[in-house]
């Protein structure tokens, strides 16, 4: 993320709304993740695991994001429950 403008598409603004993620819980995985994977496209998924304080549990957070250039472009944003399924090889 380093040197990189941050850019929130309205597509991934449309799903954190729907899926009730606060923006600023999405641009500090962004910025900050747990980890950095790449996808069969070739984007960055920055995620990082989340409490969920409503229900007490653990969520993996990911944040899809397309590099171009000196631009980062947030593509989607969703959390899982299947931390194991997607975290990478620790």
């Amino acid at each position: 993320m380093i040197g990189r403008r941050l850019i929130l598409a309205l597509h991934a603004r449309t799903q954190a709304r729907r899926r009730g993620i606060a923006a600023p819980l999405m641009m500090a995985v962004a910025q900050a993740p747990d980890e950095i994977l790449i996808d069969h496209r070739g984007r960055e998924v920055r995620q990082s695991e989340i409490l969920d304080e409503g229900t007490g549990k653990t969520y993996l957070l990911r944040v899809v994001i397309e590099i171009d250039g000196g631009d980062a472009t947030i593509i989607t944003v969703y959390k899982t429950s299947k931390l194991a399924k997607y975290r990478g090889s620790r």
